[in-house]
């Protein structure tokens, strides 16, 4: 039995669409080794973010646990600071200087 033409040239273009959606499409060892570099950079970058927000965090617990209210321009300074040595070293900062203004005068703020 055979389809009418309409019916033939319609089924024809389902089944082409249909296989066309279920194929897998060709993923180049470049293309591959670019997605991989790309995730690895991306995990990195957002490692290092949250670093850098966690010795700020750190800076700004300290600096209170101290001397009580921090003003909002050390915050801001301590803020935009997106160096984890830089913050490292002013969080040991933060844990000995004598007063808030040395800490202050230190990082600049």
């Amino acid at each position: 039995m055979r389809l009418p033409e309409a019916l033939e040239k319609d089924f024809k273009q389902r089944m082409f669409d249909y296989e066309r959606s279920k194929a897998m499409p060709y993923v180049t060892s470049i293309e591959r080794m670019a997605m991989k570099e790309g995730w690895q950079k991306g995990r990195q970058e957002g490692h290092q973010a949250g670093q850098i927000t966690s010795l700020q965090a750190a800076i700004v617990e300290v600096l209170q646990t101290r001397f009580g209210i921090i003003p909002d321009s050390v915050r801001r300074s301590v803020q935009q600071i997106g160096d984890v040595g830089i913050l490292t070293r002013h969080l040991q900062r933060a844990v000995i200087c004598t007063d808030l203004l040395v800490f202050q005068q230190a990082i600049g703020g």
